[in-house]
Protein backbone atom coordinates (compact mmCIF):
# COMPACT_ATOMS: atom_id res chain seq x y z
CA UNK A 1 0.00 0.00 0.00
CA UNK A 2 2.87 2.37 0.85
CA UNK A 3 4.60 1.74 -2.48
CA UNK A 4 1.31 2.02 -4.37
CA UNK A 5 0.74 5.45 -2.85
CA UNK A 6 4.34 6.38 -3.62
CA UNK A 7 4.05 5.48 -7.30
CA UNK A 8 0.75 7.37 -7.58
CA UNK A 9 2.01 10.47 -5.79
CA UNK A 10 1.93 13.65 -7.92
CA UNK A 11 5.64 14.30 -7.28
CA UNK A 12 6.59 10.84 -8.55
CA UNK A 13 4.33 11.18 -11.59
CA UNK A 14 5.91 14.56 -12.28
CA UNK A 15 9.39 13.00 -12.16
CA UNK A 16 8.69 10.12 -14.56
CA UNK A 17 5.96 11.76 -16.69
CA UNK A 18 2.31 10.83 -17.13
CA UNK A 19 0.68 8.51 -19.65
CA UNK A 20 -0.54 11.44 -21.75
CA UNK A 21 2.96 12.83 -22.31
CA UNK A 22 4.66 9.40 -22.37
CA UNK A 23 2.20 6.77 -23.65
CA UNK A 24 5.03 4.23 -24.03
CA UNK A 25 5.42 2.26 -20.78
CA UNK A 26 9.12 1.62 -21.51
CA UNK A 27 9.76 5.37 -21.73
CA UNK A 28 8.23 5.99 -18.32
CA UNK A 29 10.13 2.98 -16.96
CA UNK A 30 13.44 4.45 -18.19
CA UNK A 31 12.62 7.74 -16.49
CA UNK A 32 11.87 5.82 -13.29
CA UNK A 33 15.14 3.85 -13.55
CA UNK A 34 17.02 7.10 -14.05
CA UNK A 35 15.52 8.42 -10.82
CA UNK A 36 16.32 5.16 -8.98
CA UNK A 37 19.91 5.23 -10.30
CA UNK A 38 20.41 8.81 -9.14
CA UNK A 39 19.13 7.83 -5.69
CA UNK A 40 21.54 4.86 -5.48
CA UNK A 41 24.54 6.84 -6.71
CA UNK A 42 23.77 9.68 -4.34
CA UNK A 43 23.54 7.19 -1.46
CA UNK A 44 26.82 5.45 -2.39
CA UNK A 45 28.84 8.66 -2.75
CA UNK A 46 29.14 9.56 0.98
CA UNK A 47 30.04 5.95 1.89
CA UNK A 48 32.92 5.94 -0.58
CA UNK A 49 34.13 9.31 0.65
CA UNK A 50 33.94 8.11 4.25
CA UNK A 51 35.91 4.97 3.35
CA UNK A 52 38.44 7.12 1.47
CA UNK A 53 37.73 5.34 -1.80
CA UNK A 54 38.34 8.54 -3.70
CA UNK A 55 38.70 6.94 -7.12
CA UNK A 56 35.26 5.33 -6.67
CA UNK A 57 33.83 8.60 -5.35
CA UNK A 58 35.12 10.35 -8.49
CA UNK A 59 33.57 7.66 -10.67
CA UNK A 60 30.23 7.98 -8.86
CA UNK A 61 30.32 11.76 -9.26
CA UNK A 62 30.87 11.39 -13.01
CA UNK A 63 28.08 8.82 -13.17
CA UNK A 64 25.70 11.21 -11.39
CA UNK A 65 26.49 13.90 -13.97
CA UNK A 66 25.97 11.47 -16.85
CA UNK A 67 22.75 10.18 -15.32
CA UNK A 68 21.35 13.69 -14.91
CA UNK A 69 22.05 14.32 -18.60
CA UNK A 70 20.39 11.03 -19.62
CA UNK A 71 17.37 11.79 -17.47
CA UNK A 72 17.08 15.25 -18.99
CA UNK A 73 17.28 13.85 -22.54
CA UNK A 74 14.59 11.28 -21.83
CA UNK A 75 12.21 13.23 -19.58
CA UNK A 76 12.31 16.65 -21.20
CA UNK A 77 13.58 15.99 -24.73
CA UNK A 78 11.92 12.67 -25.43
CA UNK A 79 15.25 11.09 -26.51
CA UNK A 80 14.77 7.85 -24.62
CA UNK A 81 16.41 5.60 -27.25
CA UNK A 82 19.70 7.50 -27.12
CA UNK A 83 19.57 7.64 -23.34
CA UNK A 84 18.88 3.91 -23.09
CA UNK A 85 21.86 2.96 -25.29
CA UNK A 86 24.21 5.29 -23.42
CA UNK A 87 22.91 3.99 -20.08
CA UNK A 88 23.60 0.38 -21.10
CA UNK A 89 27.12 1.21 -22.34
CA UNK A 90 27.99 3.19 -19.20
CA UNK A 91 26.62 0.37 -17.02
CA UNK A 92 29.06 -2.17 -18.47
CA UNK A 93 32.00 0.24 -18.32
CA UNK A 94 31.13 1.01 -14.69
CA UNK A 95 30.93 -2.68 -13.81
CA UNK A 96 34.32 -3.38 -15.38
CA UNK A 97 35.96 -0.38 -13.69
CA UNK A 98 34.39 -1.18 -10.31
CA UNK A 99 35.45 -4.81 -10.52
CA UNK A 100 39.12 -4.16 -11.32
CA UNK A 101 39.53 -1.06 -9.13
CA UNK A 102 37.46 -2.12 -6.14
CA UNK A 103 38.88 -5.47 -5.07
CA UNK A 104 37.24 -7.69 -7.74
CA UNK A 105 35.32 -10.66 -6.32
CA UNK A 106 36.35 -9.60 -2.83
CA UNK A 107 34.49 -6.30 -3.17
CA UNK A 108 30.87 -5.29 -3.86
CA UNK A 109 31.10 -5.40 -7.69
CA UNK A 110 29.23 -8.71 -8.11
CA UNK A 111 26.20 -7.29 -6.29
CA UNK A 112 26.12 -4.51 -8.85
CA UNK A 113 26.00 -7.09 -11.66
CA UNK A 114 22.65 -8.38 -10.43
CA UNK A 115 21.37 -4.87 -9.83
CA UNK A 116 22.28 -3.52 -13.27
CA UNK A 117 20.76 -6.57 -14.97
CA UNK A 118 17.48 -5.93 -13.21
CA UNK A 119 17.63 -2.24 -14.10
CA UNK A 120 18.24 -2.97 -17.79
CA UNK A 121 15.48 -5.57 -17.95
CA UNK A 122 13.01 -3.14 -16.38
CA UNK A 123 13.01 -0.50 -19.14
CA UNK A 124 14.20 -2.33 -22.27
CA UNK A 125 12.06 -4.35 -24.73
CA UNK A 126 11.60 -8.06 -24.03
CA UNK A 127 13.53 -9.01 -27.16
CA UNK A 128 16.70 -7.52 -25.56
CA UNK A 129 16.46 -9.31 -22.23
CA UNK A 130 18.36 -12.40 -23.36
CA UNK A 131 21.04 -10.11 -24.79
CA UNK A 132 21.59 -8.40 -21.43
CA UNK A 133 21.63 -11.75 -19.64
CA UNK A 134 24.24 -13.11 -22.04
CA UNK A 135 26.39 -9.97 -21.82
CA UNK A 136 26.25 -9.99 -18.03
CA UNK A 137 27.14 -13.67 -17.91
CA UNK A 138 30.04 -13.29 -20.35
CA UNK A 139 31.35 -10.07 -18.77
CA UNK A 140 31.20 -11.49 -15.24
CA UNK A 141 32.78 -14.79 -16.27
CA UNK A 142 35.55 -13.00 -18.18
CA UNK A 143 36.45 -10.79 -15.22
CA UNK A 144 36.41 -13.72 -12.81
CA UNK A 145 38.64 -15.62 -15.24
CA UNK A 146 41.10 -12.72 -15.49
CA UNK A 147 41.17 -12.30 -11.71
CA UNK A 148 41.74 -16.01 -11.18
CA UNK A 149 44.66 -16.29 -13.61
CA UNK A 150 46.01 -12.74 -13.23
CA UNK A 151 45.22 -11.66 -9.67
CA UNK A 152 47.73 -8.81 -9.81
CA UNK A 153 45.52 -6.88 -12.27
CA UNK A 154 42.81 -6.39 -9.62
CA UNK A 155 43.43 -3.36 -7.39
CA UNK A 156 42.57 -3.59 -3.68
CA UNK A 157 41.86 -0.08 -2.32
CA UNK A 158 40.84 -1.03 1.20
CA UNK A 159 43.16 0.02 4.01
CA UNK A 160 41.56 -2.35 6.52
CA UNK A 161 39.12 -5.27 6.68
CA UNK A 162 36.72 -2.93 8.46
CA UNK A 163 36.51 -0.66 5.42
CA UNK A 164 35.95 -3.63 3.12
CA UNK A 165 33.17 -4.88 5.39
CA UNK A 166 31.45 -1.48 5.52
CA UNK A 167 31.64 -1.02 1.74
CA UNK A 168 30.25 -4.48 0.98
CA UNK A 169 27.48 -4.23 3.59
CA UNK A 170 26.41 -0.74 2.50
CA UNK A 171 26.36 -1.77 -1.18
CA UNK A 172 24.47 -4.94 -0.31
CA UNK A 173 21.79 -3.10 1.68
CA UNK A 174 21.36 -0.42 -0.98
CA UNK A 175 21.05 -3.11 -3.66
CA UNK A 176 18.43 -4.94 -1.59
CA UNK A 177 16.41 -1.78 -1.11
CA UNK A 178 16.60 -0.93 -4.79
CA UNK A 179 15.59 -4.47 -5.79
CA UNK A 180 12.57 -4.15 -3.49
CA UNK A 181 11.74 -0.77 -4.99
CA UNK A 182 12.07 -2.11 -8.53
CA UNK A 183 9.96 -5.15 -7.71
CA UNK A 184 7.19 -2.98 -6.30
CA UNK A 185 7.45 -0.66 -9.28
CA UNK A 186 7.08 -3.57 -11.70
CA UNK A 187 4.23 -4.94 -9.60
CA UNK A 188 2.53 -1.55 -9.79
CA UNK A 189 2.93 -1.55 -13.59
CA UNK A 190 1.49 -5.07 -13.75
CA UNK A 191 -1.51 -4.16 -11.62
CA UNK A 192 -2.12 -1.02 -13.64
CA UNK A 193 -1.90 -2.90 -16.94
CA UNK A 194 -4.10 -5.65 -15.54
CA UNK A 195 -6.70 -3.08 -14.50
CA UNK A 196 -6.49 -1.51 -17.95
CA UNK A 197 -6.88 -4.93 -19.58
CA UNK A 198 -9.88 -5.63 -17.36
CA UNK A 199 -11.43 -2.32 -18.39
CA UNK A 200 -10.84 -3.16 -22.04
CA UNK A 201 -12.29 -6.63 -21.50
CA UNK A 202 -15.34 -5.19 -19.77
CA UNK A 203 -15.74 -2.67 -22.59
CA UNK A 204 -15.50 -5.48 -25.16
CA UNK A 205 -18.08 -7.51 -23.25
CA UNK A 206 -20.42 -4.51 -23.19
CA UNK A 207 -19.74 -3.90 -26.89
CA UNK A 208 -20.47 -7.54 -27.70
CA UNK A 209 -23.71 -7.33 -25.76
CA UNK A 210 -24.61 -4.18 -27.67
CA UNK A 211 -23.84 -5.94 -30.95
CA UNK A 212 -25.95 -8.91 -29.91
CA UNK A 213 -28.74 -6.52 -28.97
CA UNK A 214 -28.39 -4.82 -32.35
CA UNK A 215 -28.71 -8.21 -34.06
CA UNK A 216 -31.80 -8.97 -32.01
CA UNK A 217 -33.12 -5.50 -32.80
CA UNK A 218 -32.50 -6.07 -36.48
CA UNK A 219 -34.40 -9.36 -36.35
CA UNK A 220 -37.19 -7.62 -34.47
CA UNK A 221 -37.37 -4.85 -37.06
CA UNK A 222 -37.62 -7.31 -39.92
CA UNK A 223 -40.30 -9.17 -37.99
CA UNK A 224 -42.25 -5.93 -37.57
CA UNK A 225 -42.05 -5.08 -41.24
CA UNK A 226 -43.01 -8.55 -42.46
CA UNK A 227 -45.72 -8.91 -39.84
CA UNK A 228 -47.38 -5.50 -40.18
CA UNK A 229 -47.12 -4.95 -43.92
CA UNK A 230 -48.82 -8.26 -44.67
CA UNK A 231 -52.21 -7.15 -43.37
CA UNK A 232 -52.73 -3.99 -45.46
CA UNK A 233 -51.30 -5.70 -48.52
CA UNK A 234 -53.79 -8.53 -48.02
CA UNK A 235 -56.54 -5.92 -47.89
CA UNK A 236 -55.41 -4.36 -51.16
CA UNK A 237 -55.29 -7.79 -52.80
CA UNK A 238 -58.80 -8.52 -51.52
CA UNK A 239 -60.13 -5.32 -53.10
CA UNK A 240 -58.42 -6.13 -56.37
CA UNK A 241 -59.87 -9.65 -56.37
CA UNK A 242 -63.36 -8.31 -55.66
CA UNK A 243 -63.09 -5.85 -58.56
CA UNK A 244 -61.87 -8.63 -60.84
CA UNK A 245 -64.43 -11.28 -59.87
CA UNK A 246 -67.59 -9.20 -59.60
CA UNK A 247 -69.30 -6.68 -61.80
CA UNK A 248 -69.96 -3.38 -60.08
CA UNK A 249 -71.84 -0.35 -61.13
CA UNK A 250 -70.08 2.93 -61.67
CA UNK A 251 -70.97 4.19 -58.21
CA UNK A 252 -69.93 0.96 -56.46
CA UNK A 253 -66.69 0.82 -58.44
CA UNK A 254 -65.92 4.40 -57.49
CA UNK A 255 -66.49 3.56 -53.80
CA UNK A 256 -64.19 0.55 -54.06
CA UNK A 257 -61.55 2.58 -55.85
CA UNK A 258 -61.74 5.25 -53.17
CA UNK A 259 -61.37 2.60 -50.47
CA UNK A 260 -58.49 1.06 -52.38
CA UNK A 261 -56.81 4.45 -52.70
CA UNK A 262 -57.38 5.16 -49.01
CA UNK A 263 -55.98 1.78 -48.02
CA UNK A 264 -52.98 2.26 -50.32
CA UNK A 265 -52.29 5.59 -48.69
CA UNK A 266 -52.58 4.02 -45.25
CA UNK A 267 -50.18 1.29 -46.34
CA UNK A 268 -47.75 3.92 -47.57
CA UNK A 269 -48.08 5.72 -44.23
CA UNK A 270 -47.53 2.44 -42.44
CA UNK A 271 -44.39 1.71 -44.43
CA UNK A 272 -43.10 5.23 -43.80
CA UNK A 273 -43.75 4.89 -40.06
CA UNK A 274 -42.11 1.48 -39.88
CA UNK A 275 -39.04 2.56 -41.79
CA UNK A 276 -38.76 5.71 -39.70
CA UNK A 277 -39.08 3.77 -36.48
CA UNK A 278 -36.69 1.06 -37.72
CA UNK A 279 -34.06 3.63 -38.64
CA UNK A 280 -34.40 5.27 -35.25
CA UNK A 281 -33.98 1.92 -33.50
CA UNK A 282 -30.97 0.89 -35.58
CA UNK A 283 -29.30 4.26 -34.97
CA UNK A 284 -29.94 3.97 -31.24
CA UNK A 285 -32.28 6.95 -30.94
CA UNK A 286 -34.46 7.21 -27.87
CA UNK A 287 -38.22 6.80 -27.96
CA UNK A 288 -39.80 10.19 -28.67
CA UNK A 289 -42.58 10.67 -26.16
CA UNK A 290 -45.12 13.44 -26.43
CA UNK A 291 -48.85 14.14 -26.05
CA UNK A 292 -50.77 11.93 -28.51
CA UNK A 293 -54.52 12.05 -29.16
CA UNK A 294 -55.78 8.48 -28.78
CA UNK A 295 -58.87 8.96 -30.95
CA UNK A 296 -56.83 9.95 -34.01
CA UNK A 297 -54.62 6.87 -33.68
CA UNK A 298 -57.56 4.48 -33.21
CA UNK A 299 -59.64 5.89 -36.06
CA UNK A 300 -56.74 5.61 -38.46
CA UNK A 301 -56.08 1.98 -37.56
CA UNK A 302 -59.77 0.99 -37.64
CA UNK A 303 -60.11 2.51 -41.10
CA UNK A 304 -57.10 0.51 -42.24
CA UNK A 305 -58.54 -2.75 -40.86
CA UNK A 306 -62.06 -2.10 -42.16
CA UNK A 307 -61.76 -4.08 -45.38
CA UNK A 308 -60.59 -7.22 -43.58
CA UNK A 309 -63.39 -6.85 -41.04
CA UNK A 310 -65.94 -6.41 -43.87
CA UNK A 311 -64.82 -9.65 -45.47
CA UNK A 312 -65.65 -11.47 -42.22
CA UNK A 313 -68.77 -9.38 -41.54
CA UNK A 314 -67.24 -8.22 -38.26
CA UNK A 315 -68.43 -4.96 -36.76
CA UNK A 316 -65.77 -2.50 -35.65
CA UNK A 317 -66.89 -0.07 -32.97
CA UNK A 318 -65.01 2.62 -31.10
CA UNK A 319 -65.87 4.58 -28.00
CA UNK A 320 -63.04 7.07 -27.57
CA UNK A 321 -62.95 10.19 -25.44
CA UNK A 322 -61.86 12.87 -27.96
CA UNK A 323 -60.18 14.79 -25.14
CA UNK A 324 -58.00 11.85 -24.11
CA UNK A 325 -54.28 12.34 -24.66
CA UNK A 326 -51.51 10.05 -23.52
CA UNK A 327 -47.75 10.46 -23.30
CA UNK A 328 -46.59 8.18 -26.10
CA UNK A 329 -44.58 7.77 -29.27
CA UNK A 330 -47.01 8.10 -32.19
CA UNK A 331 -45.32 5.47 -34.36
CA UNK A 332 -45.05 2.94 -31.54
CA UNK A 333 -48.66 3.45 -30.43
CA UNK A 334 -49.86 3.02 -34.02
CA UNK A 335 -47.90 -0.21 -34.25
CA UNK A 336 -49.49 -1.52 -31.04
CA UNK A 337 -53.05 -0.60 -32.05
CA UNK A 338 -52.53 -2.10 -35.49
CA UNK A 339 -51.53 -5.42 -33.99
CA UNK A 340 -54.22 -5.54 -31.31
CA UNK A 341 -57.09 -4.61 -33.64
CA UNK A 342 -55.74 -6.93 -36.32
CA UNK A 343 -55.49 -9.82 -33.87
CA UNK A 344 -59.01 -9.18 -32.59
CA UNK A 345 -60.38 -9.41 -36.14
CA UNK A 346 -58.28 -12.47 -36.87
CA UNK A 347 -59.59 -14.46 -33.90
CA UNK A 348 -63.24 -13.36 -34.12
CA UNK A 349 -65.86 -15.46 -35.91
CA UNK A 350 -67.75 -13.96 -38.89
CA UNK A 351 -70.57 -11.76 -37.65
CA UNK A 352 -68.70 -10.97 -34.44
CA UNK A 353 -67.84 -7.69 -32.76
CA UNK A 354 -64.56 -5.88 -32.09
CA UNK A 355 -64.69 -2.71 -30.06
CA UNK A 356 -62.07 -0.24 -28.95
CA UNK A 357 -62.59 1.93 -25.89
CA UNK A 358 -60.38 4.60 -24.39
CA UNK A 359 -60.87 6.64 -21.24
CA UNK A 360 -58.94 8.37 -18.49
CA UNK A 361 -58.39 6.62 -15.17
CA UNK A 362 -56.74 8.97 -12.68
CA UNK A 363 -53.24 9.69 -14.03
CA UNK A 364 -53.41 7.10 -16.78
CA UNK A 365 -55.02 6.87 -20.17
CA UNK A 366 -56.52 3.42 -20.66
CA UNK A 367 -57.21 1.74 -24.00
CA UNK A 368 -58.94 -1.61 -24.33
CA UNK A 369 -59.49 -3.76 -27.41
CA UNK A 370 -62.28 -6.29 -26.86
CA UNK A 371 -63.62 -9.04 -29.10
CA UNK A 372 -66.14 -11.85 -28.69
CA UNK A 373 -64.02 -14.31 -30.61
CA UNK A 374 -62.53 -17.69 -29.81
CA UNK A 375 -60.45 -16.45 -26.87
CA UNK A 376 -57.13 -17.77 -25.63
CA UNK A 377 -56.91 -21.08 -23.74
CA UNK A 378 -55.64 -20.58 -20.20
CA UNK A 379 -52.73 -22.93 -20.88
CA UNK A 380 -51.40 -20.44 -23.46
CA UNK A 381 -51.72 -17.28 -21.37
CA UNK A 382 -48.16 -17.33 -20.03
CA UNK A 383 -46.46 -17.41 -23.43
CA UNK A 384 -48.46 -14.76 -25.27
CA UNK A 385 -45.91 -11.96 -24.87
CA UNK A 386 -42.86 -14.06 -25.66
CA UNK A 387 -40.76 -13.46 -28.76
CA UNK A 388 -41.53 -15.81 -31.63
CA UNK A 389 -43.93 -17.68 -29.41
CA UNK A 390 -44.38 -21.35 -30.14
CA UNK A 391 -48.08 -20.82 -29.43
CA UNK A 392 -48.79 -18.83 -32.61
CA UNK A 393 -52.29 -19.82 -33.75
CA UNK A 394 -54.46 -19.70 -36.85
CA UNK A 395 -57.35 -17.25 -37.05
CA UNK A 396 -61.00 -18.07 -37.64
CA UNK A 397 -60.48 -17.72 -41.41
CA UNK A 398 -57.31 -19.80 -41.23
CA UNK A 399 -55.13 -16.68 -41.08
CA UNK A 400 -51.62 -17.66 -40.04
CA UNK A 401 -49.99 -15.81 -37.15
CA UNK A 402 -46.27 -15.03 -36.92
CA UNK A 403 -45.90 -15.24 -33.16
CA UNK A 404 -44.24 -11.82 -32.85
CA UNK A 405 -47.13 -9.32 -32.73
CA UNK A 406 -47.85 -9.39 -29.00
CA UNK A 407 -44.16 -9.54 -28.17
CA UNK A 408 -43.66 -6.33 -30.15
CA UNK A 409 -46.69 -4.75 -28.49
CA UNK A 410 -45.28 -5.42 -25.04
CA UNK A 411 -41.86 -4.04 -25.94
CA UNK A 412 -43.33 -0.93 -27.53
CA UNK A 413 -45.62 -0.22 -24.57
CA UNK A 414 -42.78 -0.67 -22.08
CA UNK A 415 -40.62 1.71 -24.12
CA UNK A 416 -43.40 4.27 -23.58
CA UNK A 417 -43.40 3.66 -19.81
CA UNK A 418 -46.75 1.92 -19.97
CA UNK A 419 -48.35 -1.43 -19.15
CA UNK A 420 -50.14 -4.03 -21.23
CA UNK A 421 -52.11 -7.08 -20.11
CA UNK A 422 -55.13 -9.13 -21.09
CA UNK A 423 -57.87 -11.39 -19.85
CA UNK A 424 -59.49 -14.06 -21.92
CA UNK A 425 -61.90 -16.96 -21.69
CA UNK A 426 -61.66 -19.69 -24.29
CA UNK A 427 -64.70 -19.49 -26.55
CA UNK A 428 -65.93 -16.19 -25.06
CA UNK A 429 -63.44 -13.60 -26.33
CA UNK A 430 -60.40 -11.59 -25.28
CA UNK A 431 -59.76 -8.10 -23.95
CA UNK A 432 -56.37 -6.43 -24.15
CA UNK A 433 -55.66 -3.45 -21.89
CA UNK A 434 -53.11 -0.69 -22.32
CA UNK A 435 -52.28 1.90 -19.67
CA UNK A 436 -50.11 4.89 -20.55
CA UNK A 437 -49.36 8.10 -18.63
CA UNK A 438 -52.11 10.64 -19.28
CA UNK A 439 -51.09 13.92 -20.90
CA UNK A 440 -52.41 17.33 -21.81
CA UNK A 441 -52.50 18.33 -25.49
CA UNK A 442 -49.89 20.69 -26.83
CA UNK A 443 -51.21 24.17 -27.42
CA UNK A 444 -50.88 23.68 -31.15
CA UNK A 445 -52.89 20.43 -31.20
CA UNK A 446 -56.58 20.43 -32.06
CA UNK A 447 -58.68 17.62 -30.52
Amino acid sequence: MIFQKLFQHPVWLKLIGNEKDFPDEEHRAFNAISVFTLIVLTALLPFNLFLRLYHMALLITLLIIFQVILYYLSRFRGRMAIGMNIYAAISYLTLIFTYFFNSGSNGPALYLFFLTLMLLVTFTPKRQHLLWLALHALTGAAMLYIEYFHPGIVYDPYTSPRHRFMDIVSTYIICLLLVLLLTKYLQNIYQREKAKANRITDALIIKNRELEEMHREKDRIFSIISHDLKKPLDSIISYMQMMEQYSFGEQERRVLEERLLTLSRHTSDLLTNLLSWSRAQMEGEQTRLGPVQVRGIVEKEIMQQMVIADRKSIRLEQHIDPELYVMADTNLLQLVMRNLVGNAIKFTQPGGLVEVKAYRNNEEGCILVRDNGIGIPESLHAGQFQALSQHARYGTANEKGTGVGLFLCKQCIELQQGRIWFDSIAGAGTTFYIALPAAQPDKGQIP
